[in-house]
């Protein structure tokens, strides 16, 4: 099992919100490190492009601050998210896209979580995401304590074991294919 966290950094996110969703995501890696420490936790944040923090244990993600800035990147962060294929993935969001925003295929066995973030937030964006997994948090603490308590109650999380694996990419073509539009961050 794995869980892949889809980090809202655009211009929409400038202030409070990102301040938030800062210290919301520094919690919920506390609270998986604490309860689920094997669980594989990738990272994706977009604002004018997706950047992928690789697959690692809550231990071994290394956070930088985040900046809001730019049009928001989703459509290509949705085409990232398909090649990877994720167990379940969380979007942290304010819903405030400048495109149109397409949705994740029905049959993907994906679970999908969306916690909202600002007064603002565009509540129909996010339930055509996340469906009735929909979710508010207006202080770090509520949300962190939500994620860490959905991710434990997954069907198979809470039996994971050190040979859980973290998705990967499709194939080759996929990788080549999604470089122009993708940065990764690499771990030292």
């Amino acid at each position: 099992m794995s869980v892949l966290l889809l980090l809202d950094t655009s211009g929409s996110m400038y202030g409070e919100k990102i301040t938030i969703m800062q210290q919301a995501v520094t919690d919920l890696l506390a609270g998986i490190k604490n309860k689920l420490p094997d669980l594989p936790v990738g990272i994706i944040t977009f604002g004018d492009i997706p950047v992928l923090q690789p697959f690692a244990t809550a231990s071994e993600i290394s956070l930088s601050e985040y900046e809001a800035r730019g049009k928001s990147a989703f459509q290509e962060t949705m085409a990232l998210v398909e090649s990877i294929k994720p167990d379940s993935m969380v979007l942290i969001s304010d819903g405030i896209y400048d495109n149109n925003v397409p949705l994740i295929k029905e049959s993907e066995p994906t679970a999908r979580f969306a916690i909202n973030i600002g007064y603002d937030a565009d509540l129909d964006m996010l339930t055509q995401f996340a469906g009735s997994n929909l979710f508010s948090a207006f202080d770090a603490e509520n949300m962190a304590g939500f994620l860490v308590h959905t991710l434990s109650d997954l069907p198979n999380l809470s039996n994971n074991s050190s040979n859980v694996s973290a998705p990967k990419l499709a194939n080759k073509t996929d990788e080549a294919d999604l470089s122009s539009n993708l940065l990764v961050e690499r771990s030292e």
